[in-house]
């Protein structure tokens, strides 16, 4: 559908193909002066023209889409509260439903957890995980925590300077392949 060579692509065909593509940062990347609602539609602009979001006109399906998608990870009685109140869990839920109601077909989360303590980031990685399964959305996901790695995901793909050291099963990574990926043990 798309060629191969995006680089070489027209803009509507690219900026297609890049709103298929949701980002979940380590950092949030959210507008903290502006409410949830506000940015859980943000993730909804590469489905309006330049000018209309320019001028936040969005359809009633949009902001639909929104509230679903606040339902979903749990702040839908929040929507109003500005994200510069919020929690570092609640943010990371309003990164979550940002990128849902993108519907994209793959999720990249650059470590997704790593601003949030040990009982928040396994919140986070199962309703992650539950909502990717349910939607048969792609979830690629750096992680650098080996346990959450082995109990959420089905495959690990370990890089080391920029070349691949193990791709196989959570479990089959070894306490002798993470050192072969991290240069140390970290079981």
């Amino acid at each position: 559908k798309y060629p191969r060579e995006l680089n070489s692509a027209e803009k509507n065909d690219l900026r297609k193909f890049r709103r298929q593509i949701g980002i979940i940062f380590q950092e949030f990347n959210l507008i903290e002066r502006d409410t949830i609602f506000k940015n859980v539609l943000n993730g909804r602009l590469g489905f309006v023209s330049t000018i209309k979001s320019c001028l936040g006109i969005f359809e009633k399906e949009d902001y639909d889409r929104v509230n679903k998608a606040l339902n979903e990870v749990g702040l839908f009685n929040l929507k109003d509260k500005k994200v510069s109140d919020l929690s570092g869990g609640q943010k990371q839920r309003v990164a979550i439903a940002r990128v849902l109601v993108q519907e994209p077909q793959i999720i990249l989360a650059d470590e997704p957890v790593s601003n949030l303590d040990p009982l928040l980031m396994e919140d986070i990685l199962k309703l992650l995980n539950k909502l990717c399964e349910e939607k048969g959305i792609t979830l690629v996901t750096s992680l650098h925590f080996v346990q959450f790695t082995k109990n959420y995901f089905t495959r690990v793909i370990g890089l080391r300077n920029g070349e691949i050291i193990f791709d196989g099963s959570p479990k089959e990574l070894t306490e002798e392949e993470f050192i072969k990926i991290y240069g140390r043990t970290g079981f």
